[in-house]
């Protein structure tokens, strides 16, 4: 990665999405499409983790099935799975870098194993990985990635890759050795030792791949710095200043509870009435399964069950949060990039920044105030503008923002204008 500026889609399931019939099944035809929207890089899942077992056998295809069962068609991102499917990563990520680099385009390999990927897989897959320690955790992945790495330079397409990173979010990488919710909560002791071996494996791959630049990801800009290795060449961040806008809509109620507790009626005169957090249980217990981020069953329960006449009533409720207190998310929108860019200062100087999700996830494939409203977008616009002037290498312009959202379309010239704003072209 140089210093050109990365205007990132975040196209998180992509290479899942593998039937003749499907968005991304020929990359070499979407690349295109990328390319006239302004984005010059994806991130999204690559699968290393998966490429091999635990005993170093290749993994040649994978089961995978919807996260969430029949609800997973009501949730953006989510609905790219409503089908069983197999998957070969390598032929996958193959075909990817091939249009990518046809088209000039960069990548972000990650993986989003421990926060969400294993609730397509089937146990016999995920268990084994949920159950090492994190320096194991590490040790795995990252020879799965050196994998990943050596096959893209057999093919000459190393050139294609953005950053690399082990892990997303690996601040909410939970662990069974020792039994934490998160590695955010481990002991000053553990923690050094988690960034030990994170440090080594970084210098390990960087030997094996010296053109590569190997990022940390986080979840958001308020994380454990004892925790991030000192040797990497990108922090990547999270940044949802937005996504406490639907709470106009939730009410709170998303939380990491799986009883269903009462809603109010300033919930409910929202939804049907007919799927409970149960209903959702039951479904993934059929083909898949989640042991963190709980508050993931709620969210596929309140999402899926808004009633249709009532989406643009929700949606608007939420727009009006957002002007309402304009003034105080732009606020939160600066303080974030500010803190980041002091913690960056402080801990891991030479490295540069990027801002690899943001700015809120919109659940609901039926929801259009984000693509309609004015305000949401100026919010977009300056963000982007702030970013750039402070340095900031890459962006996403949304979370939602791949060839699966309906935005891809709707939202065309936006993209292509926020992209050329991070730029610096001519809008």
């Amino acid at each position: 990665m140089s210093d050109q500026r990365l205007t990132i889609s975040f196209s998180i399931w992509g290479l899942f999405d593998v039937w003749e019939d499907s968005i991304h099944y020929n990359w070499d035809t979407l690349m295109a499409e990328y390319v006239e929207r302004g984005f010059n890089c994806i991130r999204l899942e690559t699968g290393h983790g998966l490429l091999t077992d635990l005993q170093g056998n290749p993994i040649e295809k994978l089961e995978f099935h919807p996260p969430f069962g029949k609800f997973s068609k009501y949730l953006r991102q989510m609905d790219m799975i409503t089908r069983d499917g197999t998957i070969n990563f390598r032929k996958r990520v193959l075909e990817l870098f091939r249009a990518a680099d046809k088209y000039g385009v960069k990548i972000v390999p990650s993986s989003w194993f421990y926060i969400h990927t294993y609730w397509f897989l089937n146990p016999d897959v995920c268990d084994p990985l949920l159950k090492l320690t994190v320096e194991e955790k590490i040790d795995h992945f990252a020879k799965d990635l050196d994998i990943l790495l050596t096959m893209l330079e057999e093919n000459d397409l190393i050139h294609c890759v953005a950053f690399a990173e082990l892990f997303n979010e690996m601040n909410y990488m939970p662990s069974i050795n020792p039994p934490i919710i998160n590695i955010a909560m481990c002991s000053k002791k553990h923690a050094l030792s988690i960034r030990t071996a994170h440090e080594a494996a970084i210098d390990w791959l960087r030997a094996k791949h010296p053109t590569v630049k190997f990022a940390h990801d986080v979840s958001n800009v308020d994380f454990r710095t004892d925790l991030v290795p000192r040797n990497i060449d990108v922090l990547n961040f999270h940044s949802y200043y937005l996504w406490k806008a639907y709470h106009a809509f939730e009410q709170g109620y998303i939380m990491d509870n799986l009883d269903d507790i009462p809603l109010p009626e300033s919930v409910t005169k929202y939804l049907n009435m007919e799927i409970t957090n149960d209903d959702v249980l039951d479904e993934m217990s059929r083909s898949s399964y989640i042991n963190t981020v709980w508050s993931w069953v709620p969210r596929a329960r309140i999402y899926s069950d808004i009633a249709q006449d009532k989406l643009d009533e929700a949606g608007k409720l939420i727009e009006n949060e957002m002007t309402a207190n304009y003034d105080q998310y732009l606020a939160r929108m600066k303080r974030n990039v500010d803190h980041i860019i002091a913690v960056r200062d402080n801990i891991v100087p030479h490295a540069q920044l990027v801002m690899g999700e943001g700015v809120t996830y919109c659940p609901h494939v039926g929801f259009n105030f984000e693509e309609t409203s004015d305000v949401y977008w100026k919010f977009i616009e300056e963000h982007t503008n702030y970013m750039r002037d402070k340095g900031i290498i890459g962006t996403v312009p949304r979370t939602n923002s791949g060839p699966d959202d309906r935005s891809w379309n709707e939202c065309k010239e936006r993209y292509r204008y926020i992209n050329r704003l991070f730029l610096q072209e001519e809008k």
